[in-house]
């Protein structure tokens, strides 16, 4: 994601300011990122298992520990209603009107920020990822 031609840095802020006090957008104004791990909240150490790309995003970390009857024994209930392996993890783009634009499984290498390219790529009708990227 943090590679220059991806959608994710197409999106930066353009001026350079410090966003250090930016809780919800301190990267873009266009996406807000919520990290969601599935394991219960007394196991998450934020500074410890942030990857290295998300660290601005620290006050939107949640844990995906509440049971909820309509997904019966699901370690991770919200993981499992999006299809996703709960060790593995995932992406979920969700619009700003609630609506879940993709789902794409987390994998080894590119290829999950290639997925997320295409998707925005589609959705903003430039092109994010491979040799160039234009905005």
């Amino acid at each position: 994601m943090s590679a220059k031609n991806s959608f994710y840095t197409a999106f930066e802020h353009v001026e350079q300011k410090d966003r250090y006090h930016e809780k919800h957008n301190p990267h873009t104004p266009f996406l807000s990122v919520c990290t969601v791990f599935s394991a219960p909240r007394n196991t998450i150490e934020i500074d410890q298992i942030l990857p290295p790309v998300l660290p601005r995003y620290k006050d939107h970390v949640y844990a995906d520990d509440i049971v909820d009857a309509r997904v019966p024994g699901a370690k991770a209930a919200a993981h499992k209603k999006m299809g996703l392996d709960e060790e593995r993890g995932g992406v979920v783009v969700v619009r700003p009107d609630g609506y879940v634009g993709a789902v794409v499984k987390l994998v080894e290498g590119n290829g999950t920020a290639e997925a997320l390219n295409k998707f925005f790529s589609v959705v903003c009708g430039k092109k994010f990822g491979g040799e160039r990227a234009s905005l």
